[in-house]
């Protein structure tokens, strides 16, 4: 048997691959399935570049103030290269600027944001500046802004965010709550946010029964009992017994 496999072995010679016709050697006749041929990928070449984004802004704002916020996008290569800049759109913030607002996708939200396209010369840097309004108190937070060249090369810009406090006038003003402004909003104000503090003050922003004042038991006020009747009795039985020993020992 192994003489057998080595003959076998010594006479099998490779086949070569079908190309762009069949070899000449077939019989004619034979039916033939040309198969797409699986070749490995070659990774493209990559095009390195080196561009920059960065976001500027004031880090301290009211509701009142209008802020401006500036993407600064830089090329420190030596070749000109076009580039797409994208921001997205963040919640509790009015966008003033007509720039056309785009979305994308994620999971099962749509996401708004804005593009920018730009033709960034060699050493050269550009900015782009929108205006925002803040609806309310609290803290803005942005995501990175993103650069992306055309070969594919990505840049992105550091987190930020903007804290938005109040001007306290004494009025609870729209947007304001009592987490951010407890002079113009003290707690179970109609603010907005059901804050749950124990203040003796229904919220009105609570669901029934959520705020802890809604269960809230009542505490008696302490006030001073008049002795009962039968322990004033007893009370008179012993002094009249005092008395009747007293008188009897000394007859």
């Amino acid at each position: 048997m192994a003489v057998a496999v080595m003959i076998l072995c010594s006479t099998v010679s490779p086949i070569s691959l079908i190309k762009d016709e069949p070899p000449s050697s077939l019989p004619t006749g034979t039916n033939i399935t040309i198969g797409e041929s699986i070749q490995e990928r070659q990774d493209l070449a990559t095009h390195p570049t080196s561009i920059t984004v960065e976001r500027i802004h004031q880090v301290n704002a009211t509701p009142a103030m209008v802020i401006p916020i500036t993407l600064k996008v830089s090329n420190r290569g030596n070749e000109r290269v076009r580039a797409r800049l994208t921001e997205d759109q963040r919640p509790g913030l009015q966008y003033s600027d007509p720039y056309e607002l785009h979305y994308h996708n994620y999971e099962a939200m749509k996401i708004p944001f804005y593009s920018w396209d730009l033709t960034l010369e060699p050493g050269s840097t550009q900015t782009i500046t929108y205006h925002v309004k803040p609806e309310g108190v609290g803290m803005i937070a942005f995501t990175a802004a993103l650069l992306t060249d055309e070969y594919g090369n990505q840049a992105e810009s550091a987190m930020t965010s903007i804290r938005i406090s109040c001007m306290p006038n004494r009025i609870c003003d729209t947007g304001e709550n009592t987490i951010y402004c407890p002079q113009d909003c003290p707690s179970g104000s109609a603010d907005g946010i059901c804050d749950g503090f124990p203040d003796g003050k229904i919220d009105p922003d609570c669901t029934q029964n959520f705020d802890p004042d809604t269960g809230a038991i009542p505490v008696p006020s302490q006030t001073k009992k008049s002795p009962s009747v039968s322990y004033i009795s007893i009370i008179a039985v012993i002094i009249a017994l005092g008395v009747f020993l007293v008188r009897s020992r000394s007859g």
